[in-house]
């Protein structure tokens, strides 16, 4: 259980990680991109001085804390579990996890996270 700016920190080192895998890895491009979205929501329940222990928990926060993100975390969490377990044939490519997983899903939960009015 960190706190909020322990979680930022985490995020924004996740961040810097994504940046730098190559597009012949849409797999971890999609697991990196998603473990950011995981630390962002945490630091958003850290400021809340709540926590998850789970991914289970952790969905569910988001669902009633957080519904304006819910389809993006969602949308991210599934895509990760297809890239963690599932044959690379099933992953999405690189152009779909950059414009749809990362730009579009994760842009969302972002700017979520930075705005002061959430």
């Amino acid at each position: 259980m960190g706190t909020e700016a322990e979680h930022r920190a985490k995020a924004d080192h996740n961040r810097e990680f994504l940046k730098g895998i190559s597009d012949q890895f849409p797999d971890w491009l999609t697991t990196a991109a998603f473990y950011v979205a995981v630390q962002l929501v945490e630091m958003l329940l850290a400021k809340r001085a709540k926590h998850s222990a789970d991914h289970h928990q952790r969905k569910e926060a988001v669902r009633r804390n957080f519904p304006r993100i819910t389809i993006a975390y969602n949308k991210l969490y599934n895509a990760s579990l297809v890239a963690k377990y599932d044959s690379p044939s099933k992953v999405l490519p690189a152009d779909r996890v950059r414009l749809e997983l990362i730009d579009k899903a994760l842009g969302d939960i972002i700017k979520f996270a930075e705005s002061p009015l959430r």
